[in-house]
C-alpha cells in the first residue's frame, strides 16, 4: 500500500521527525520488492537499453557486505501475488500505462527510467549467493512486514509510506535516509569517522552505517491524544491509500477545511493543504467511534454502511499488527537454511508437503492448491507475482519493456513458453469442470498493442510432442524423475533431447533453445549480429566472473561460486592467457554507455531485439522453477548486459565481414573461437531457414565506391587486429476492447 502525500509530507519536517541513527549489531526486516526498485535507480545501474545485469547483481552484494561489515543481520520479505478481490487492478493498470509512456519517452529522447524485467530474478540470486533468508507473502508485504518487526523488535528498511503508519517500537528506516558510508566509532573518545579501506574495527570500536531514524511517537506527540492508537490509521485512510479512494470521500472532503491562522503546530503541513485539513480535524475528535461518526454522517445512506466497512478495515490494517495474515513469516525465515535444500532431483513429495505450515490458498475454482507448490511460492523457489496470478486470478500484467511502442510487443515471442506453463499450472483447473467456457480455462494477459493496453485470452497450449504424449495434474509434478521433468521442458520448444550430443551440458542445451526461439519467432526478425553479440556477451561475463573468483581464492578467501555454463569456464581454463587479455582488451569499451547525436542516432531496432529474448529467457526461469529446476539456470547476471550487446551488435552490423571480426577478437581456432562457432551454428540448425533479417553494410551497398572504401577500411582494420593477436599468441485471441470500459467484454463472442 502507500499513503498519498504521507512522505512528502515527512521530508518536508524531517529535522522534526526522524533522528540521526547509527545502524549496527542488529536484525532489520527489509521490504525486498521495495528495496530491488530502490537499488537500480540508485546506484544509477543503466536502463536505456534493457538492463545492465551484472552491473546490478555487483552493486547489490556490495550493499549487502555493507551491512554485514556492521553486523546488521537482514531479513527480505517479497510481495506476493495480486489480491483476488481486484482492488488494486485499476491502480496496476495505471501503473502499467504510466510505464509505457516512459518507455516511448526512453525511446524517443532517451530519459526517463524503467526497471528491466529481469532485475527481481538477478536480485534473488543474488540473496541466494549471500546466503540471506527471504521469504515471499501470499498477497502484500506491508502487514507481515510490520507483525514481525514488532515480534522481533528490530527496524524496518523500506521506502513504503505505510511504515510511517504502523506503530513500531523498533522504528522505520527509510531507504532514501541511509547513508551506505561504512563508518566507525569509537566507544571510548565517542568520536566517528569514514572507516578507511582495508582498516580493521579496533577492540573498542563499532562500524555502522548512518541513517534517519522514524518512531511514530515523535509525530503523534504534536496531537496531544489520551488514546493515540487511532490517530494515524485514520490520518492514512482519510488522506487515502490502497483500500480508501479520494472519491469515496469526496463530500466529507470538500467539508475540511484547515484553520487560517494555525495555532502552536511546529510542523510544516502547507505543501499539503488536504493533509493539513485532515490533520487538524483529528485534533476535534476525541476517539476513533466519533471520527468515523463524522465521515459517515457526510456518506449518502445507501453507501453508508459499505463506505464504514472500507473505513474500518483500512484502520484495522494498521492496528492490527499482532499475527500475521496467513502463514508464519518468522518460522519460514527461521528455516531457510534447512529448506533451501529439500528439493533435489531424488524429490520425494510425501516429504515435501509433510509438516507443510504454509498458507492455505486456493485456485481460480476454489480448489486448495499442492503443498509442495505453495511453499516454493513462499520460500521464493518460483515466482509468485506470475505463477499465482495466473493460477488464483487468471490474470498477468505483462509489464512493457524498453522497446518500439509500433512494433510487436515484445511479450509475443515467448506467448507459446506461457501457453506451457498455463497447462501445467492449471492442468487441475481445465479437466472435469461442468459447465466452463473458453474464457474459464484461459488466462487472461494484459500486455500492450501499439500505445495501448489490450488483453490477450492465451489458452493452454492442447498439442504436445510424442515425448510427452500426456501432462500430468500440478500435485503429479514432484512424483516425476528430473529426465521426466527435463523432457517436459525440452517439449516447450519443440524438441527432445535427441537433437544435441553429448558436447553441450544440459545449461548449455537450455540456453540454446532459449536462443533458437527468440530467433525463429521473433517479430521483427534479429539480425545475425543480435545472436553473436548475445553470445559473446554471456562468454565475456563468465570471463569476468572466473577472474574475480581467481582473485578473490588468491587473497585467502572462498567466495561463493554461482552458477556458470561448464561450456564456458572449460574453455576458458584452456585459453592462452594472452588470447584471453587480447579477448579481455576488445571487448571493454563495449561495456561503455555509448554517445548518440544527430549523427549517430540510437538503434531502438537494436534493443527491440535484445527485448525480446528477455521475455524468451524470463519464461523459460518461470517454467523450469515449475518443473522443479530439472536444468541449471544460471542468474541473468551471468548472461546480459544490454549496453553491452547493444553496443556489440551496433559494431558487427557495421563492419563487412562480422564474421571475421568475432573470430579475431575470440582468437581464431581458439577454444573461445570454438565454442562461439558450435553454439551459433546449433542455433542457426534449430531454425528455420533465413530466420535473420538481412541487413548490414554486407548487404546493403547502395554506393559501390563507397562500398570500397568501406572495405578497405575493414580491411585495414581487420589487419591491425590480426597483427595484435600475432603478436599476443607467440496460442493467442486478441480482445479487441478498450480494458477501461467495463461493458467492452460484452460484445465478444465465446466461439473462438
Amino acid at each position: 500500500m502507500g499513503v498519498r502525500g504521507l512522505s512528502t509530507f515527512i521530508d518536508d519536517n524531517k529535522n522534526v521527525l526522524l533522528n540521526d541513527y547509527k545502524l549496527h549489531d542488529t536484525r532489520v526486516i527489509i521490504d525486498g520488492t521495495n528495496l530491488f526498485h530502490f537499488l537500480y535507480y540508485h546506484y544509477k545501474v543503466s536502463h536505456q537499453f534493457g538492463g545492465d545485469y551484472d552491473h546490478f547483481a555487483r552493486k547489490c552484494k556490495r550493499y549487502f557486505n555493507t551491512l554485514k561489515e556492521c553486523k546488521i543481520i537482514p531479513f527480505v520479505v517479497f510481495d506476493g501475488g495480486y489480491n483476488p478481490d481486484d482492488r488494486k487492478l485499476p491502480e496496476v493498470l495505471d501503473r502499467m500505462n504510466d510505464r509505457r509512456k516512459r518507455v516511448g519517452l526512453i525511446v524517443a529522447r532517451g530519459r526517463g527510467c524503467v526497471l528491466p524485467i529481469l532485475t527481481c530474478e538477478t536480485f534473488q540470486q543474488v540473496l541466494l549467493e549471500l546466503d540471506i533468508a527471504h521469504v515471499s507473502c501470499v498477497y502484500e508485504a506491508d502487514k507481515e512486514v510490520a507483525v514481525l518487526a514488532k515480534r522481533w523488535n528490530c527496524p524496518v528498511l523500506s521506502n513504503d509510506s505505510d511504515f510511517f503508519v504502523y506503530r513500531l517500537e523498533g522504528g522505520f528506516i527509510p531507504l532514501d535516509y541511509i547513508n551506505m558510508t561504512l563508518c566507525v566509532y569509537n566507544t571510548e573518545t565517542e568520536v566517528a569517522s569514514v572507516l578507511e579501506h582495508k582498516m580493521s574495527v579496533g577492540e573498542k570500536q563499532f562500524a555502522y552505517i548512518p541513517v534517519k531514524y522514524y518512531n511514530c511517537e515523535r509525530l503523534l506527540k504534536f496531537f496531544k491524544k489520551v488514546d493515540d492508537n487511532y490517530v494515524l490509521p485514520l490520518l492514512a485512510t482519510v488522506v487515502g491509500n490502497d483500500y480508501v479512494d479520494n472519491s469515496v470521500l469526496s463530500s466529507f472532503n470538500y467539508a475540511l477545511r484547515a484553520p487560517k491562522n494555525p495555532s502552536k503546530r511546529s510542523l510544516n503541513v502547507k505543501a499539503s493543504g488536504r493533509m493539513e485539513a485532515v490533520m487538524y480535524w483529528i485534533d476535534t475528535t476525541e476517539n476513533e467511534t466519533e471520527a468515523l461518526e463524522q465521515i459517515l454522517a457526510s456518506i449518502t445512506l445507501e453507501k453508508r454502511d459499505r463506505v464504514g466497512e472500507i473505513l474500518k478495515t483500512s484502520i484495522n490494517e494498521y492496528k492490527q499488527i499482532d499475527s500475521f495474515s496467513s502463514f508464519d513469516i518468522e518460522n519460514t525465515l527461521n528455516a531457510f537454511q534447512s529448506d533451501k535444500t529439500m528439493f533435489d532431483e531424488n524429490i520425494d513429495s510425501d516429504i515435501a508437503v509433510e509438516g507443510d505450515e504454509t498458507s492455505q490458498v486456493t485456485d481460480h475454482n476454489g480448489k486448495q492448491l499442492p503443498g509442495w507448490f505453495i511453499k516454493r511460492l513462499r520460500n521464493c523457489e518460483m515466482n509468485g507475482s506470475f505463477l499465482q496470478n495466473a493460477i488464483v486470478n487468471h490474470r498477468v500484467i505483462l509489464n512493457c519493456q524498453v522497446e518500439i511502442l509500433r512494433e510487436t510487443s515484445s511479450y509475443a515471442v515467448s506467448r507459446k513458453l506461457r501457453s506451457f506453463i498455463y497447462k501445467i499450472i492449471l492442468s487441475s483447473q481445465t479437466n472435469d469442470v461442468p459447465g466452463k467456457t473458453y474464457q474459464d480455462i484461459c488466462v487472461v494477459e494484459y500486455d500492450r498493442q501499439g500505445k495501448e493496453t489490450k488483453k490477450f485470452l492465451v489458452k493452454p497450449v492442447d498439442s504436445l510432442l510424442a515425448l510427452v504424449p500426456e501432462i500430468p495434474l500440478l500435485e503429479e509434478i514432484p512424483d516425476l524423475s528430473r529426465i521426466e521433468r527435463r523432457n517436459m521442458l525440452y517439449a516447450a520448444f519443440d524438441v527432445d533431447e535427441s537433437c544435441f550430443d553429448e558436447t553441450f551440458q544440459e545449461s548449455t542445451q537450455l540456453l540454446l533453445l532459449v536462443l533458437s526461439m527468440w530467433v525463429k519467432f521473433a517479430q521483427p526478425k534479429v539480425t545475425e549480429s543480435h545472436l553473436s553479440a548475445l553470445i559473446i556477451s554471456v562468454i565475456a561475463l563468465h570471463m569476468k566472473e572466473l577472474e574475480w573468483l581467481n582473485m578473490k581464492k588468491s587473497l585467502g578467501y572462498k567466495p561463493y561460486e554461482p552458477d556458470l555454463y561448464i561450456d564456458i569456464v572449460n574453455a576458458c581454463s584452456t585459453l592462452p592467457s594472452k588470447k584471453a587479455e587480447f579477448f579481455k582488451k576488445h571487448i571493454e569499451k563495449h561495456f561503455s554507455r555509448p554517445e548518440h547525436s544527430a549523427k549517430i542516432p540510437r538503434d531502438n531496432k537494436v534493443v527491440h531485439g535484445f527485448a525480446q529474448f528477455q521475455t524468451c529467457f524470463l519464461y523459460t526461469m518461470y517454467l523450469n522453477e515449475v518443473l522443479l529446476k530439472p536444468v541449471c539456470m544460471p542468474s541473468p547476471s551471468m548472461i546480459l548486459n544490454c549496453t553491452f550487446v547493444y553496443n556489440l551488435c551496433r559494431d558487427l552490423e557495421g563492419r563487412l565481414h562480422s564474421e571475421l571480426f568475432c573470430a579475431d577478437i575470440l582468437g581464431r581456432g581458439s577454444s573461445l573461437h570454438t565454442l562461439f562457432l558450435s553454439w551459433k551454428q546449433k542455433v542457426i540448425e534449430l531454425c528455420n531457414d533465413n530466420c535473420f533479417e538481412a541487413t548490414g553494410l554486407g548487404v546493403k551497398k547502395k554506393n559501390k565506391s563507397k562500398g570500397k572504401k568501406t572495405a578497405k577500411v575493414d580491411r585495414e582494420e581487420r589487419k591491425e587486429t590480426l597483427i595484435n593477436s600475432e603478436k599476443m599468441e607467440d496460442e493467442t485471441v486478441t480482445l479487441n476492447c478498450d480494458v477501461s470500459n467495463k461493458f467492452s467484454l460484452l460484445n465478444l463472442s465465446d466461439s473462438f
